[in-house]
This record gives structure tokens, sequence and C-alpha cells, in this order.
């Protein structure tokens, strides 16, 4: 049999198709004549399927007794919740309890500040409003803030303690 093969000549970019020279196969068994006969079915390689085996299988009958059942599987290892109910609601509480407390706090501290502001208003020509407000939603904002976490975790505490199905697992 004759293959084209292509040469390269180096840097002079010609390039010519050359027959390949044809080997001589000696002897080459016949493989759909092989039987390779075994007792155990490991014996056999992997890469070796004689054609036999595939036209015509044995079966092979096998006693009850003589099969292994299956290993059961093991458990799959669970992880423990690390944070409890208890610490999940006062998280939660916690977080409510800054945002709101926080949002409360600066519009009631920013109206206290307009309020107080107010009489201050005609001797500053009007600039203690704005300077009023603006401490006021700054110093509530903060109070609020603080307070807010103070009660939303003892509010979320004790809701857990109550009805820890209420609270959703949020910590790790």
């Amino acid at each position: 049999m004759a293959l084209p093969a292509a040469v390269s000549l180096g840097d002079l970019g010609v390039t010519t198709a050359h027959a390949a020279p044809a080997q001589a196969v000696e002897h080459a068994p016949d493989t759909a004549t092989l039987v390779y006969a075994t007792q155990s079915p490991a014996a056999i390689p992997a890469h070796f399927v004689p054609s036999s085996a595939v036209s015509n299988p044995v079966a092979e009958s096998v006693e009850p007794s003589a099969v292994e059942p299956l290993p059961q599987a093991a458990p799959v290892a669970h992880a423990t919740a690390i944070a409890s109910p208890n610490e999940n609601g006062t998280y939660i509480g916690q977080t409510a309890g800054q945002v709101i407390g926080g949002v409360t706090g600066a519009v009631l501290g920013g109206t206290v500040g307009a309020a107080l502001a107010t009489p201050l208003a005609g001797p500053t020509g009007g600039s203690a409003v704005p300077i009023g407000v603006v401490a006021g939603g700054v110093i509530g904002g903060v109070v609020g803030t603080y307070a807010g976490y103070y009660a939303g975790s003892f509010i979320g505490s004790a809701v857990a303690e109550q009805a820890p199905e209420l609270i959703p697992n949020v910590l790790p």
C-alpha cells in the first residue's frame, strides 16, 4: 500500500509529494479465529475482546450462596448547625433594630432639632434651622442605632426562645 507523503525542503519553500515506501507484512493472525479460553473473566486483558465472545456469549450459572451482598454505603457525615435559633434570633433582631432604630432616630432627631432651632431662627437670620435639623438628625440617628441594636437584640432573643421555628437559620 502506498500513501502520499509531503516532504519540505527547508527554506526553499518548495514541497514535493512522494510515495511512502510500502511495508511488507510477514504474517498477521486472523482475529476471527482466535479462541481465548479461561475460567476467570478477570484473566482476559481489557484490550482483548475476541469476536467469538461477542457473537456466542457463554452464560455461567452462579449459585445464590456464592453471590456476595453489596456492602452498604456509609452515611455521609452531617455537620451540625453552629448557630442556635437563639443566636440567629439575636442576630436578626440586632440587624433589624439597627436599621429601624437608626432611621426612626434620625427622623425624630431632625424634628426635635428643627423645633429647638425655630426660636433661634430670627436672631440668626434663619441659619439655625438647617443646622438644628442636621445636628438633630445625626445625634438622633446615632442614639437610635444604638438603642435599636440593644432593643432588637432583646426582642430577637425573646422571639427565638418562645418560637424558634419562626427564626430562619441565617448563620452557619
